[in-house]
């Protein structure tokens, strides 16, 4: 069964353990990003081949291993899950420097560390549904997101400087070994005190455990929380993917700010991204009380008027009106995500919220994928970054639909135990 505590001071600490936890994930999917023209040199390979295999077969792993994790963590326990994903993470990633120098070996790292971002990521939708109340869990889901971005952040920037500095980027990702590590120290005394804690309440989580496990597969929630985040993963995807190629390129095809004038605009972009989910959580639990649908439909406004918005001269020609609008297209996911995350933790029992969370992010992993494959064949067929970002804005139409059909649960109901 799966832990469950009480509603004291622990969950405050439960939320340390999970925040680092996502840094380690965001930062170990990135990590090979910035590095694998370095890579592929080094090892003798094409660019296209170094990038399949570093970088698109472990995001597969993660997104089949999240879906696959979140049916087996109430049988296995949170910590459990938690500790496993950081050793992984650990373990493989203190072998680059002795094995990196051999495709293959490379490619089983990055199926190890895939797996332990995984593990990291699915335990925390369950995590906060057991140790926080409603009331307060669209700022915890917001604040532990924060985790996530910051190890996006270190994962593109830490590994080249180490890099640099150590002359290798083997040694260079090696080093970040140190993160996992000390998530590591940070998580096994909470995971231990947690069992005094897990005995305190196990009466109350076997009071909710009342549902059968594929109840959740019949309720509307799950689907309409399913169509509305492989959407968000959809767009949201495929516009980072785009951007800023069109920022970069000269006029007509785009806006004319070269490579490094991109990037600091991204940067805007990025920085309400950090931003965003905490600002969301707090929106969520203070000014709508818990309600789930304003967010989301703030969020896909934003997202349908701050995408194609920079494909209009009187945005793109000016970069003080460029940087507003990135930066309400860099909140967009973030209230969608936060939102839909605290959602399933509130309207599912806690011991299917795995399951529930697994599946969508699994599905809109896969759904981001094919929102970027869209995109970029429409770009090569029509030679216009036009098209692929309408479509882009028309999936955020799409996405406001879905908000009328979000169900906000009374204080004492969950869904799947109906």
């Amino acid at each position: 069964m799966i832990e469950s505590t009480s509603q004291d001071g622990f969950r405050w600490r439960v939320l340390l353990a999970i925040a680092v936890s996502s840094v380690c994930a965001g930062m170990v999917i990135m990590s090979f990003a910035p590095l694998i023209g370095d890579v592929a040199k080094d090892l003798n390979v094409d660019l296209g081949t170094a990038s399949f295999s570093l970088i698109g077969i472990t995001m597969f792993v993660s997104a089949v291993g999240i879906g696959l994790l979140g049916f087996w963590i109430d049988r296995i326990g949170i910590f459990r899950v938690i500790i496993a994903g950081q050793l992984l993470i650990l373990l493989s990633n203190a072998a680059i420097p002795m094995i990196g120098s051999h495709l293959g070996a490379l490619v089983l790292i990055r199926i190890l560390q895939g797996l332990g971002s995984a593990a990291l990521t699915v335990a925390i939708s369950p995590a906060l549904a057991l140790w926080f109340p409603r009331e307060e869990m669209g700022r915890a889901m917001g604040l532990q997101s924060v985790g996530m971005a910051l190890g996006i952040i270190l994962g593109l920037n830490a590994g080249p400087l180490l890099s640099q500095m150590l002359g290798g980027w083997q040694l260079g990702v090696g080093l970040l070994s140190f993160v996992p590590l000390l998530a590591l120290l940070i998580t096994v005394p909470i995971a231990l005190a947690s069992r005094s804690h897990s005995r305190a309440a196990a009466a109350e989580a076997h009071d909710q455990e009342t549902a059968h496990s594929s109840d959740f597969l019949r309720a509307p929630p799950f689907w309409v929380g399913l169509i509305a985040l492989c959407l968000c993963y959809w767009v949201g995807l495929a516009f980072n993917g785009l951007s800023p190629g069109y920022l970069a390129v000269d006029p007509p095809t785009g806006a004319g700010y070269g490579s490094q004038g991109a990037g600091k605009l991204m940067l805007l972009f990025t920085l309400a991204g950090v931003a965003g989910p905490p600002l969301g959580g707090f929106l969520i639990d203070k000014l709508f009380e818990g309600r789930s649908s304003p967010l989301v439909a703030i969020g896909w406004v934003l997202g349908a008027v701050c995408y194609t918005a920079i494909l209009f001269s009187p945005v793109h020609s000016n970069s003080v009106v460029l940087g507003a609008v990135l930066l309400g297209a860099g909140l967009a996911n973030p209230f969608i995500n936060v939102t839909l995350m605290s959602y399933a933790a509130k309207v599912f029992p806690p011991h299917v919220v795995g399951k529930v969370c697994g599946l969508w992010l699994s599905l809109s992993f896969l759904a981001g994928a094919g929102g970027v494959m869209a995109c970029s064949i429409t770009l090569s067929a029509t030679g216009s970054y036009t098209s692929p970002i309408l479509i882009i804005g028309i999936g955020s139409l799409i996405g406001l639909a879905t908000v009328p059909f979000f169900k906000q649960p009374s204080p004492h109901e969950r869904v799947a135990a109906l």
